[in-house]
C-alpha cells in the first residue's frame, strides 16, 4: 500500500521482511523478528541465536539493520521488545542499545 516498503530481513526465517512505514517526513520501521531480543540482539548482533534458521545471514541482517536504524535515528517497533514495544536504536561502540519511547 501507499507509504509501505518491505525490507529484506531474511535469516531468522527465509523471506522474513520488516516494514518501513512512511507518511510525509515521518518514518517508522516494524522490525518483526529480525531483532528478536532487545538486549541480546542489540548488544551482540553477531551471536548465533537458536531461533534463527540461517545463523550467518541473520547475524549479517541484524548488523546491517541496526547500523541503518542507529544512523537514521529511525523509530522502530519490535514484537519482542519491552513495553511499550517501540523506541529507537543507539550505537554503543561495536554494539547497539534499544531505548524505549
Amino acid at each position: 500500500g501507499p507509504g509501505l516498503t518491505y525490507v529484506d530481513t531474511s535469516g531468522h526465517t527465509p523471506g522474513h521482511m520488516a516494514v518501513l512505514v512512511e507518511s510525509g517526513r515521518d518514518r517508522l520501521m516494524v522490525v518483526g523478528d529480525a531483532l528478536p531480543h532487545a538486549a541480546v540482539a542489540f548488544a551482540r548482533p553477531g551471536w548465533r541465536l537458536a531461533a534463527d534458521v540461517d545463523h550467518e545471514r541473520s547475524a549479517a541482517t541484524r548488523r546491517r539493520l541496526l547500523d541503518q536504524l542507529s544512523s537514521d535515528r529511525m523509530p522502530i517497533i519490535g514484537f519482542h521488545f519491552p513495553f511499550p514495544g517501540h523506541g529507537h536504536v543507539e550505537r554503543a561502540g561495536d554494539a547497539f542499545r534499544f531505548h524505549a519511547a
